[in-house]
């Protein structure tokens, strides 16, 4: 498979990955505002879905690097290893500035299935840092795609 293919694969699952993260976000936080978002709910339920089917195959993907993050998993999209790779170091920097951090991908997909409301609050912030992680890596995709912007 092509480079480019590739990071167009990464591009197109980074971009549904920021949607999904956004609409369970939004919907979270108007539920912890006391504000009805039940019109939404098919939405919501179909972005959740995708995030704990992405979960469920980021997982080995990460555990796959192993602790020094010197291990390449066999079979993996590049992309998603490197997507893997920055989650990692999201959990390794010091200081930690990252929810990331203190977070596996397990517990993040604990808190997207409990009714908690502290869980809830914990699943936004890790929703958030998240985002933040996928739109930095969909950056570099757009980059190797299109060239410097």
């Amino acid at each position: 498979m092509s480079n480019e293919w590739l990071n167009a694969q990464s591009f197109e699952r980074s971009y549904h990955l920021v949607s999904a993260i956004n609409t369970v976000s939004i919907h979270n936080k108007l539920q912890l505002g006391g504000i009805d978002d039940s019109a939404r709910l098919d939405d919501v339920r179909e972005a959740r879905d995708y995030l704990l089917e992405f979960f469920q195959r980021f997982q080995p993907v990460v555990q796959g690097i192993g602790a020094d993050g010197s291990a390449v998993p066999e079979g993996i999209d590049p992309r998603l290893n490197d997507l893997a790779r920055g989650f990692l170091n999201a959990q390794r920097q010091r200081p930690r500035t990252s929810v990331l951090a203190e977070v596996s991908v397990d517990e993040i997909s604990r808190l997207m299935e409990s009714s908690s409301e502290s869980d809830q609050e914990r699943l936004l912030e890790c929703l958030r840092d998240l985002r933040s992680l996928v739109e930095q890596h969909s950056y570099a995709d757009v980059v190797k795609i299109l060239g410097e912007l």
